[in-house]
């Protein structure tokens, strides 16, 4: 049985997710980030950080005496963005093999283009299509955004969790939240 912190990271890492799916589809009409426009990079990482930030607040007011330990605090995170980076891995496979197919080509060109890679060259044809074949694959893409969410959830983890962690009242009767009597 799931506990109520997992079905609470499961449900705030599926908002988190249709936020930045939102974020996504408005860079994808615009074209924000097709020659290296970091602006829409930047909103995303402000709206994430931001969310992470109110969820974990609201799951550690909601512990009330029991408290919320850094520990526990950065393992929710970490929650949040690994549901959160199953649908947006989803998404992005969708996105990349059927519906923005030549969006994403022009970034990836453009990408090789700013590496000064030899675009003639035998191994940087191999690169591209390995490149290729990895992003026909959902596993691949979803599990490639898990860990990229999971790592964003760390490195953001790491500094909200000093300041969301609630310590416990020691003197508070946490069993009785739960209701049984000591």
């Amino acid at each position: 049985m799931a506990t109520p912190q997992i079905n609470s990271a499961a449900k705030n890492g599926c908002i988190i997710s249709l936020v930045l799916v939102v974020l996504l589809i408005i860079d994808w009409q615009l074209k924000i980030s097709l020659y290296g426009n970091s602006a829409m990079g930047f909103l995303q990482f402000v709206t994430l950080t931001t969310l992470l930030y109110i969820f974990t607040r609201r799951m550690a007011i909601s512990k009330g005496d029991a408290g919320m330990t850094y520990g526990n605090s950065l393992g929710y995170i970490v929650s949040m963005m690994l549901f959160a980076g199953v649908i947006i891995g989803i998404f992005q496979y969708v996105m990349q093999n059927y519906i923005a197919v030549e969006y994403y080509k022009e970034i990836m060109d453009y990408a090789m283009l700013k590496a000064g890679g030899n675009t003639g060259s035998p191994a940087f044809e191999e690169g591209m299509a390995l490149a290729q074949r990895l992003q026909s694959s959902i596993v691949f893409v979803v599990l490639w955004t898990m860990f990229v969410m999971m790592l964003y959830g760390v490195v953001i983890g790491l500094v909200a969790s000093a300041f969301l962690m609630r310590k416990p009242n020691i003197f508070a009767d946490t069993n009785r939240s739960n209701g049984s009597e000591v």
